[in-house]
């Protein structure tokens, strides 16, 4: 085969451009030269110029009597957006070829050939959403005439409805970094009498104080939106997030100041830009009563253009304010959440004297804090272990404990913690040393697990230092407190 030299610029970007932008494509057909070309499609940023300027050429040349293979050139448009600029970028050619495709396609569109494009847009072009939302509306019409019934299947049966679930998302965020209109509505600090009728209202449901602090370890304590009747604030950190999707459940809590009580509920943003409600009280008539009320505080509460005017007149102007506000927040739950006993106030009992006691302290009160998030059941420190049982399990194994590992053992034999990360027991210890050989670990013992990743927790023979394994790599992290350090990191 013959070997493709690369010259200089004009070289690396004709093979760019015969390949659309396709890497691995590139390399195994370069070769040696790869090396050479990507000098030059890093240059300046030259690769993006180049998908930039290939992506408007194919666009254009998109035209009312040459809309062949339309699905083709949509569908590279979306790969190079995907992979080397931001899709906003090329919006309104986009638009316009789809537009010439949408007034001349005689058969079933095939609508799966933009959903990669406007999966970008969502994920990198939030401020300029606008730009995309005519495709989204002219799409969607076309599609209620043309293929009503697969519009409405799920995303996961038909590409329509895939479109359909995108353009619900699209629509939710446009609205989020709109400029609210006037009304009477405020970003407000969070005052203590609020906060009570909350704590008065949840206690008086549960009746108990494990379960509402649970329940209450991820209230937006510092503040929420305010008109006459109602303060709602957001009951989990997904609340504000920008991130989500239509089908995504999301938890508030809500005040009724005129009947002076409160309540937490779930909601869901439906196809329609309302919000359908889910209580776990007997509230749910009072949901009902105010639901178009919290349906409008709710797109208030999540507009980004109203939360930043709010955070300004606190100080933060930019990013560089945010870690005093985000200080102050945690501030505020955590002053609320003092007020009950802690979920996990029998653990603290149980924490000796010894050198590492500060270190078991910072372990639990990360444990106290993640409860809200995973819940009580997920976190386990079981009975305690005796020198005389460690000292036998090590002359029966042949491996010695470290010292503070060893301290730790005493507070605590097996530990699970609700970040799926677990310290074994001494008789699991070690349960995966035939694949640390196979990987040519050998001399690491593994302690533990470390989160949903497959990673694991060991430690080593030769240092007694702790390390994590995974994807065939062992990265050291230290001594015992390193390591507990390094999780509340985590």
């Amino acid at each position: 085969m013959e070997t493709i030299e690369i010259k200089d610029e004009k070289s690396a970007k004709a093979v760019f451009c015969e390949n659309f932008g396709n890497d691995y494509q590139i390399q195994k057909l370069l070769g040696e030269n790869y090396s050479r070309y990507k000098e030059f499609s890093k240059k300046d940023g030259n690769s993006k110029k180049w998908a930039e300027e290939l992506c408007r050429n194919i666009l254009e040349g998109i035209e009312p009597g040459n809309i062949a293979d339309y699905w083709k050139k949509f569908d590279r448009v979306g790969c190079l957006t995907e992979y080397y600029f931001p899709a906003y970028l090329i919006a309104e050619p986009f638009v316009k070829a789809w537009y010439k495709v949408l007034e001349n396609e005689k058969h079933p569109l095939y609508v799966g050939c933009i959903l990669k494009y406007l999966e970008r847009f969502i994920a990198d072009s939030k401020n300029d959403i606008a730009l995309i939302l005519p495709l989204i509306d002219k799409t969607e019409e076309y599609l209620k005439q043309n293929a009503p019934e697969a519009l409405l299947q799920s995303r996961y049966v038909s590409k329509e409805g895939h479109f359909r679930e995108l353009a619900s998302d699209i629509r939710r965020i446009a609205n989020e970094y709109s400029v609210p209109e006037k009304n009477s509505y405020s970003f407000v600090k969070t005052d203590t009498e609020i906060l009570n009728i909350i704590k008065d209202s949840l206690m008086e449901e549960w009746k108990n104080t494990d379960t509402v602090k649970e329940q209450l370890s991820e209230l937006n304590c510092a503040y929420g939106v305010k008109d006459d009747e109602i303060f709602l604030t957001g009951a989990s950190y997904a609340s504000g997030s920008t991130n989500l999707h239509s089908w995504d459940i999301i938890e508030f809590a809500v005040v009724f100041l005129k009947e002076k009580t409160a309540c937490l509920f779930r909601c869901k943003l439906e196809n329609n830009g309302e919000f359908s409600f889910e209580s776990y009280f007997n509230k749910y008539q009072l949901l009902k009563m105010y639901s178009a009320e919290i349906s409008k505080l709710i797109n208030y509460y999540r507009n980004q253009k109203a939360r930043e005017q709010f955070l300004a007149e606190q100080g933060v102007h930019d990013w560089r304010d945010m870690s005093k506000w985000n200080n102050y927040e945690y501030a505020c739950r955590k002053k609320f959440l003092s007020q009950y006993p802690k979920v996990l106030r029998n653990v603290y009992t149980k924490i000796p004297e010894c050198s590492i006691k500060e270190v078991i302290i910072h372990l639990v009160d990360q444990c106290e804090e993640l409860i809200g998030s995973y819940g009580i059941k997920e976190t386990d420190f079981a009975s305690p272990l005796t020198e005389n049982e460690i000292a036998e399990w090590e002359k029966d194994k042949g491996i010695r404990i470290p010292d503070e590992y060893r301290e730790f053992l005493k507070f605590s034999g097996r530990v699970n913690l609700p970040c799926y990360i677990n310290f074994y027991g001494l008789n699991q210890i070690g349960s995966c040393r035939e694949y640390l050989d196979k990987e040519e670990f050998y001399g690491f013992n593994d302690i533990g697990s470390f989160g949903g990743g497959g990673a694991t927790l060991c430690i080593s023979a030769d240092d007694e230092y702790f390390y994590v394994w995974q994807d065939g790599e062992m990265n050291r992290l230290g001594n015992f407190s390193d390591t507990i350090n390094y999780i509340c990191c985590e």
